[in-house]
């Protein structure tokens, strides 16, 4: 049996009130098994303007790759600015290999689509045509 990470679907939740915004998101520490370098290769295929939101190893790797492309760096923000985030993105772009992935599973509690790597958690979570897409 496998239990799987609590999610507070009462705070991450669809804001009716709230419109979609014109950028994908992207949220979770920025380390190399988390694949940040496919950032800027999702936004390069047409996922973007993208907003980054992280810090970590690969931060300055990522921001210079990143350079010339419709990508900004938000650094750390607190759940309230992520929930705001992920309310109002058309995407969160999910480029890691995760045992599970709290992130994607917060954004589809906003009702917000999941485009993440067909590995890891995202297989059992991200559900292709319905909650998301699975790539690679």
């Amino acid at each position: 049996m496998v239990i799987y990470p609590p999610v507070d679907t009462e705070f991450f939740h669809l804001d009716s009130h709230r419109s979609r915004g014109n950028y994908f998101l992207s949220a979770g520490q920025l380390t190399s098994y988390k694949l940040p370098d496919d950032l800027v290769a999702l936004a390069r295929a047409g996922f973007a303007p993208l907003k980054v939101v992280g810090t970590g190893k690969a931060e300055a790797r990522v921001q210079h790759a990143a350079q010339g492309y419709p990508i900004e760096f938000l650094g750390r923000v607190d759940d309230h600015q992520l929930r705001h985030l992920l309310q109002g993105a058309r995407g969160l772009l999910f480029p890691g290999l995760e045992d599970f992935g709290l992130v994607p599973v917060e954004a589809m509690a906003c009702d917000t689509p999941v485009v993440a790597l067909d590995a890891g958690g995202a297989r059992e979570t991200v559900v292709s045509g319905v909650t998301g897409t699975r790539y690679g």
